[in-house]
């Protein structure tokens, strides 16, 4: 496995912003919306798979997370960041994803326990993904005007069904445009568990008529959390997620929100969207994974 090293894993830890200190109450306040936003996800996925059986398990002082083999949001989460941990921790956590026959799959940054990551090298991990995770102040600086020909849209409780389809669909579809019957249903019941709670706020973009991507905002204790966008394969380059964000930066700045975040691939075309609009990276974090399944 490449060799992991803590400064690859860590950008910026900005001390005090908008006279908050960062590591004492913004980090914390992230870090709780993010485990609230897994444990209600959870509990969405059981109300509409009940045989899925989704479900969270306290491991290592973090939390191990199944939402189905192929999930994407089946990885576990805060593991090693307090202190590190034990080889029969590490080996409990293994057991759990081989009960479930699904890939053991560890999310490490620079909070991770240098410890772990060793113990995660000499067993054979390895990283399969990326991510940075930005911010950005919401106190004063300008937010620009959305694209004049996309329109976006609150989503009402009663077509919760198509923004799951949209925003689905514009995930699956890499490099080309798919018919909605070639997507897992196991990823429509991601989405649906993604923007569906009670104090999410799901927005669909439409362009010429036609709607042609979504995101989510959720916003708690000053903090806006953007999430769960994508854009269908036809629509992209057209500023459709450029307006994704305004319009949730915007709404997130009405309802009191002081800083958003938001989380993306370490590069591509959200994060040179999210860098435009005066976003800053302040953690890389990595996805280490193993296959254990026979």
């Amino acid at each position: 496995m490449p060799q992991i090293a803590r400064s690859v894993l860590q950008l910026i830890s900005p001390l005090d912003l908008e006279g908050w200190n960062w590591n004492k109450e913004i980090e914390p306040k992230i870090r709780t919306a993010a485990l609230h936003q897994m444990f209600v996800s959870t509990q969405l996925l059981a109300l509409r798979d009940p045989q899925l059986n989704p479900i969270v398990i306290p491991v290592a002082d973090g939390y191990a997370v199944f939402h189905g083999p192929g999930a994407l949001s089946s990885f576990a989460r805060e593991v090693g960041t307090s202190r590190p941990i034990s080889a029969n921790e590490l080996c409990t956590l293994e057991q759990f994803y081989a009960d479930h026959s699904c890939p053991v799959r560890i999310w490490v940054s620079a909070r991770t326990d240098s410890s772990l990551l060793e113990m995660l090298r000499g067993r054979g991990y390895a990283p399969s993904s990326n991510s940075l995770i930005w911010f950005r102040s919401l106190a004063s600086d300008l937010i620009p005007c959305e694209h004049r020909d996309i329109e976006v849209l609150p989503v009402a409780a009663h077509v919760h069904d198509r923004w799951i389809q949209i925003v689905a669909t514009g995930f699956f579809e890499n490099t080309k445009s798919v018919p909605r019957t070639a997507i897992p249903t196991s990823l429509f019941d991601l989405y649906f568990a993604l923007g569906c709670a009670p104090d999410d706020q799901a927005f669909l973009a439409r362009r010429h008529g036609e709607f042609v991507g979504g995101a989510v905002l959720n916003v708690s204790d000053g903090i806006a959390m953007l999430r769960a966008a994508s854009t269908r394969f036809a629509h992209r380059n057209a500023g459709v997620h450029q307006t994704l964000l305004t319009t949730r930066l915007k709404c997130a700045r009405r309802q009191g929100a002081r800083i958003a975040v938001a989380q993306t691939p370490a590069s591509g075309p959200s994060a040179h969207n999210l860098r435009k609009l005066g976003f800053q990276p302040f953690r890389l974090g990595c996805m280490m994974e193993k296959s254990i399944v026979p």
